[in-house]
């Protein structure tokens, strides 16, 4: 976890190499997992059960955004998003493009990428001290970030619907437009299906 001007981050992984920083979001996932770059939710299913989650490459997208704010000493960084999932996760009908691997890939997918030399050793190692001095080692300050993530996520949970799109299968989300509210598929922009609240009720 990361101390980024008033706020924290939490980044999973993080591997300095010569060609960059790979920034690592980790998924612990069983069933099978849908999903769109785009897309504000992707879904799991397990056992005939839908489940929604927060899309981890946008979670991946904030934490490279915090990295590069940190880290505007060093303009030449080339960073590395990959999301893996672990945990018996089936990837069904995942597009995006940034990597989503699987964990037993992740170590070939770092090798492949790391084909540049854009950071000297002491830049590697400055880089290394910089972040570790932001680190938030405070389980008291730890225990603030998952009430922060939690209070987060339970606000983007009221608007989430049990319905899904009859299009694509993805969640509705309660949404406001200019007459009021509707539902709107969670795979905007892929899928703009909408239905008007009232005709819904």
């Amino acid at each position: 976890m990361l101390n980024v001007g008033e706020s924290t981050t939490q980044i999973d992984h993080i591997v300095i190499s010569r060609s960059g920083l790979f920034v690592i979001e980790t998924k612990n996932y069983k069933g099978w997992i849908y999903g769109h770059e785009n897309s504000e939710y992707w879904k799991q299913i397990l056992f005939s059960n839908g489940y929604s989650f927060k899309n981890p490459i946008n979670q991946n997208n904030v934490h490279v955004y915090a990295l590069k704010r940190i880290l505007l000493g060093y303009p030449q960084i080339k960073y590395f998003p990959i999301v893996v999932f672990s945990g018996g996760a089936v990837l069904k009908n995942v597009t995006n493009w940034s990597p989503g691997i699987y964990s037993n890939r992740l170590l070939r997918t770092i090798r492949e990428q790391d084909c540049e030399s854009n950071l000297s050793f002491d830049q590697m190692q400055a880089i290394y001290d910089q972040l570790d001095k932001l680190r938030l080692k405070s389980g008291l300050e730890g225990s603030k970030h998952v009430k922060m993530v939690k209070k987060k996520i339970q606000e983007s949970r009221q608007n989430l619907t049990a319905e899904t799109c009859p299009n694509c299968g993805s969640y509705l989300i309660k949404r406001k437009g200019k007459f009021g509210e509707f539902l709107g598929c969670s795979n905007f922009p892929q899928c703009s299906y909408t239905i008007n609240i009232s005709k819904n009720l």
